[in-house]
């Protein structure tokens, strides 16, 4: 039994798994006031990498996990009033960019809270190539496994005079 512990105990730290990108802020809060926001990124990694930006609708279920919802489904979506630039982003190690996001508020929009979620998703440089195809004599199987990075952001933005109770009994 202390074997069996002792080798998982190994097995978490044998394996690197840390998040590259630091973002800033983790999240944003807009109204009809302060409609802009800006992310700062930087990569902490030792490799460059880039990065989709883009916005996502989501609501969380009742087991804690997040669905994402479609257009249909997304009716307090901020993603549609908001402009944001840039949309992709190469970063070398250690190097910073900026990410700005504006919101346009329509005169007759509805008032309550709007929510999307702005996503920095990683994406491959380059192809990752095959050694087994170089090596065709070769008796050997080659398997790479690699993951991307997708960081999500809250995005909420409050229109008009919002009230809520709450009563706990």
């Amino acid at each position: 039994m202390k074997k069996l512990i002792t080798c998982c105990i190994t097995a978490l730290f044998a394996f690197n798994a840390s998040a590259n990108l630091l973002v800033n802020p983790t999240r944003v809060e807009l109204d009809k006031k302060n409609t802009s926001a800006v992310f700062s990124l930087v990569n902490k990694g030792t490799e460059a990498a880039r990065y989709n930006v883009y916005f996502e609708d989501k609501k969380m279920l009742a087991n804690g996990e997040y669905a994402e919802l479609t257009k249909e489904q997304a009716t307090q979506s901020v993603a549609s009033f908001v402009r944001y630039s840039p949309r992709r982003v190469s970063l070398e190690p250690e190097q910073g960019t900026r990410v700005r996001l504006a919101a346009r508020v329509p005169r007759n929009i509805i008032p309550g809270e709007y929510r999307s979620y702005i996503v920095f998703h990683q994406i491959p440089l380059a192809p990752v190539s095959n050694q087994a195809s170089q090596q065709s004599h070769s008796d050997t199987v080659s398997l790479n496994i690699s993951a991307y990075l997708k960081i999500s952001i809250p995005v909420i933005m409050r229109v008009g005079q919002l009230t809520s109770d709450l009563s706990i009994e």
